[in-house]
């Protein structure tokens, strides 16, 4: 999953304005020359800290922002158990049953095997990390649960690293 955190410094006092607490969504918007077209996605904020007056007029604080599924998984418990699965295919319901995640934004990479596990009363997120450290591909590789740009993956593949990138934050009403 995605998350992140940005420090406003705010002379137009925006927090009240909009009377912003915490559930508000921004969408990030990332650009590179070598992209065809910027990165655009939208976060759930969760909590705003540390504000701080800097001068009478400015006030300092900090978005913190997430996907949607990492803002709701923790309200959400799994107590299920899976017989003669794949690992692939239990992070798959998780992801389509517990997060309510669109199957055309999931890519998960099959693995080897089948197991018979019992989820013992865990959060989504915390549920998939577990079963990811039991996931083996043919060539025995690690696996990896992340979100990218466009759909939450399950993979064997590095993640890559991004230079040169210019990133807009936009505050938006859904």
């Amino acid at each position: 999953t995605m998350s992140g955190e940005v420090m406003l410094s705010d002379a137009l006092d925006i927090v009240s304005v909009f009377a912003m607490h915490g559930n508000e969504f921004v969408k990030v918007v990332i650009d590179k020359p070598s992209l065809d077209e910027p990165i655009e996605k939208s976060f759930r904020v969760y909590k705003i800290t540390n504000r701080v007056y800097d001068t009478g007029t400015t006030l300092n604080y900090v978005i913190h922002f997430a996907s949607e599924e990492t803002v709701l998984a923790p309200s959400i418990r799994i107590s299920k158990s899976y017989r003669g699965m794949a690992v692939s295919d239990m992070v798959r319901d998780i992801c389509l049953n517990f997060l309510k995640i669109k199957s055309d934004k999931l890519n998960i990479e099959e693995t080897e095997g089948v197991f018979d596990i019992i989820i013992p009363n865990m959060d989504p997120l915390q549920a998939i990390h577990w079963l990811t450290t039991r996931a083996y591909g043919q060539k025995k590789s690690v696996f990896f649960f992340y979100e990218d740009r466009d759909r939450s993956e399950e993979h064997t593949s590095e993640l890559q690293s991004h230079s040169d990138l210019v990133c807009r934050l936009l505050l938006e009403k859904k």
